[in-house]
């Protein structure tokens, strides 16, 4: 960074960045009112390894569990050979005395607070927290906000804000007043307190980034939301003294001097990690202390991470991170794209709510809640390496590589600590997905640590050209080998028809009646197959309903009212015995037989002059 120095004999006001704009609406009675609780929510990663959709192993890599039939534990855990766990869950399920076999897969907590308005926090997806807290929520650090005060304490006038209760603080001072009650008057200090160390996953407001961190009040700033640089630098040396690990500062000035910059360097070789808002002018130009070279300059990204249009930009700045823009609502929730924490009314210090503020000075407790996070897993780090990771992980914006309005990049959360804590990365098997089924062609592989592009890890797809023939898992009789064993259509025996008979249909004999994808065979007919695979041939086919099959003895099973059952009778040609022979012993001129008389009818006689108890059939 370049600067100019100018010794200044008279002190210099400084004015609050973030209050130079409009404030954001208050989220107010009406969503308080509403007291709507989210519940923890923990997530296991049992899915992922098979989709292969994280870094790193998700199941115990020499370890598989495994179920025996008949056994009197529940499971047993078995060490196999590391690296050998998907094989060996293979090989156990083949065995006959095996109920069944998987991989012990590793779950994790998800972090994801409950907080009653944490879903307006945008901001936070913005920076990838979510992922971020898996690793890190800054304890064991201290942040000193040199501000307005914090709303920390029950104190006189003054009272704690009431999502702050939960959270961690340290002796600070209030250089206004010159006392040790840094207590706010102005309601800026707490906002940015808040995006810092909110209490979190509380049920109650919103959430902060490093919420297990400690903050420190001290108060250079007054109830107008000034101060003159020989009291931001007297909070400098206070907090740099009394072991603060990163200091935010979010307010400037436009001109540059000895006492703020000699302040700045003492807290820099005290190890401190120092960050400030770059400005709201919209101008080419960092404010200070913002553009002194051992501190972190922060500008203002909006809901669509493109520069904010009121942030300052040029040589100096570092680093962006969400400010907000509360002229605008573009992800549709109903309220203005600001940044959302409790404070109170202004100068009204106990008239708390929750209000979406912009500016460069809710940009840089971000970057200070995240610099907290990674002195968290490492406090052995300079802030020199923090800088750098910091901008080293960020994600890149506007032009490629580092550019004026942007810096090198978007503050990302997850990215940084990755790059402190990296994930264990070993080599793992894809498989290659020709039809992207999410299966793989077992007979494709690659061991590499990343996934490559068209490789999915499980490898249960043995033809893998078709997504809709293969399901992967249940043999069926269509000539593949769906469940991997090596044998296509176990107990296939070949019909004349092509289509296959498996074990399920052994007694048919006939692949026309065969329906391979049930699995089973057509329901009985009479057409001399045994369809239902019972060992019998045609039962039960009854067409007319009358209750007796043409495979049991009805020789003509096309009208009901024609059969006879038994006995052969002159019937018009019916083979009702079915021994073959059609109205035997009727002779030539079939005529109807009514006791020991012969009712002769000639043609075009009426039926009547038969006796009643003549069978009379119509042989004419």
């Amino acid at each position: 960074k370049t600067m100019k120095k100018i010794n200044f004999k008279i002190s210099i006001w400084v004015f609050l960045l973030a209050l130079m704009l409009t404030a954001g609406p208050v989220i107010g009675a009406a969503l308080v009112s509403a007291n709507r609780i989210m519940n923890d929510e923990i997530k296991v990663f049992n899915n992922l390894e098979k989709k292969g959709n994280v870094d790193g192993p998700q199941f115990v890599q020499d370890e598989i569990i495994v179920k025996y039939k008949n056994d009197d534990k529940p499971f047993r855990i078995l060490k196999v050979p590391y690296g050998q766990a998907k094989e060996k869950v293979k090989e156990y399920k083949g065995k006959k005395e095996v109920e069944f076999a998987e991989l012990n897969y590793i779950a994790e907590a998800y972090v994801f607070p409950n907080d009653e308005y944490y879903q307006h926090q945008w901001n936070f997806d913005a920076i990838n927290m979510e992922s971020a807290w898996q690793s890190s929520t800054g304890s064991g650090t201290i942040v000193a906000v040199i501000d307005t005060g914090i709303a920390y304490e029950d104190y006189g006038a003054y009272e704690q804000a009431p999502d702050l209760v939960n959270t961690c603080f340290v002796q600070g001072y209030d250089f206004i007043n010159g006392d040790t009650h840094a207590n706010d008057d102005n309601a800026h200090g707490t906002h940015v307190a808040g995006t810092i160390a909110q209490s979190t996953d509380n049920v109650e407001g919103v959430a902060g980034i490093a919420f297990d961190a400690c903050l420190m009040p001290v108060k250079v700033l007054n109830s107008r939301g000034s101060g003159t640089y020989a009291q931001i630098a007297d909070g400098i040396y206070y907090a740099a003294n009394n072991h603060a690990d990163v200091i935010n500062m979010s307010l400037g000035g436009v001109y540059a001097s000895d006492i703020l910059e000699d302040a700045v360097i003492y807290a820099y070789n005290k190890g401190v990690v120092i960050v400030a808002a770059a400005g709201n002018e919209n101008v080419a130009q960092v404010g200070y202390p913002a553009a002194y070279d051992n501190v972190i300059a922060v500008g203002a990204s909006d809901y669509d991470n493109n520069r904010a249009p009121y942030s300052c930009y040029g040589p100096d700045l570092d680093i962006v991170a969400p400010g907000g823009n509360t002229n605008v609502d573009l992800n549709g929730d109903g309220y203005s794209d600001g940044i959302l924490q409790n404070t109170f009314k202004s100068r009204k210090p106990t008239d708390f709510s929750y209000y979406f503020y912009q500016g460069t000075s809710m940009a840089s407790p971000h970057v200070a809640g995240v610099a907290a996070l990674i002195l968290s897993l490492d406090p052995t780090l300079s802030s020199d390496s923090v800088f750098a990771i910091l901008t080293t992980s960020s994600s890149d914006l506007g032009d490629e590589g580092w550019d004026v309005n942007h810096s090198y990049g978007l503050l990302d959360a997850q990215a940084a600590l990755e790059m402190v804590n990296p994930p264990v990365l070993v080599d793992v098997t894809y498989y290659k997905d020709f039809d992207n089924d999410g299966y793989g062609d077992i007979n494709d592989s690659i061991s590499t640590t990343t996934q490559p592009d068209g490789y999915v890890l499980d490898n249960a797809d043995c033809d893998d050209t078709d997504a809709n023939i293969n399901p992967g898992e249940d043999e069926i009789c269509d000539g593949i080998d769906n469940d991997c064993d090596l044998s296509v259509d176990e107990d296939y025996l070949s019909d004349v028809y092509g289509l296959g008979i498996c074990a399920v249909d052994s007694y048919c004999s006939e692949g026309v009646v065969y329906i391979p994808e049930l699995g089973i065979a057509q329901e009985e007919v009479c057409d001399f197959v045994d369809n239902d695979c019972d060992g019998q041939i045609d039962e039960g086919f009854d067409i007319d309903g009358d209750g007796i099959t043409v495979c049991a003895g009805d020789c003509d099973d096309n009208n009901v009212s024609v059969y006879l059952g038994a006995e052969e009778v002159c019937d018009d040609n019916i083979d009702n015995n079915c021994d073959g022979e059609v109205d035997e012993g009727c002779g030539s001129l079939p005529a109807p037989v009514c006791g020991d008389k012969i009712c002769e009818i000639e043609a075009g006689e009426d039926w009547n002059n038969c006796p009643r108890d003549c069978k009379i059939r119509d042989f004419r």
